[in-house]
């Protein structure tokens, strides 16, 4: 699977090392602060987490260049 130029220019740069850092920071972060005061009630922020990923997940292998395309629909 070849990479697309804009996903090589972000490698190379080390903008995506640095967002990885700053994420896991972040949840190491967050982890302390829940384990500290005993109150794990803020973990459910986690779920952002999951869900923010989630469109370029699905939509990333997508050729079409709109969700809303019409092509290959099924009708006719």
């Amino acid at each position: 699977m070849a990479l697309s130029r804009s996903m090589r220019t972000c490698l190379h740069s080390g903008r995506l090392a640095a967002l990885a850092i700053l994420v896991s920071a972040g949840i190491v972060l967050q982890i302390l602060a829940c384990a500290l005061y005993n109150n794990w009630w803020p973990m459910l922020t986690v779920l952002m987490y999951l869900i923010l990923p989630m469109p370029l997940i699905f939509f990333l292998g997508s050729d079409s260049p709109s969700i809303m395309s019409n092509e290959n629909d099924g009708c006719g």
